[in-house]
């Protein structure tokens, strides 16, 4: 004896777009967090990472001590130096 189950085109359809969208979402992350992994930072991925402005990495970060690296015209810091500035900087 077997069953066979029947279901509307409709709830397959709107089955396979709410896969599609979570698989979206997941590469996504995925390909997020892969950043996160990395040792240096561009400026830009530094200012995104701490929600700050390009401006306030430049005047409150690097001219106060963090220290950047130079390749070519490419500017990074690295994440762990970032980090460890930021903690110095912590207010009791």
């Amino acid at each position: 004896m077997s069953l066979r189950l029947e279901l509307p085109e409709e709830f397959i359809n709107s089955l396979q777009k709410s896969v599609e969208v979570v698989y979206s979402n997941a590469i996504e992350t995925a390909r997020r967090d892969v950043g996160i992994i990395r040792e240096y930072l561009t400026i830009d991925e530094a200012c995104e990472l701490m929600s700050i402005s390009r401006n306030t990495l430049i005047r409150q970060y690097l001219e106060k001590g963090l220290p950047k690296y130079v390749i070519g015209n490419r500017q990074y810091v690295k994440r762990e130096e970032l980090n460890e500035f930021v903690e110095k900087h912590e207010v009791f």
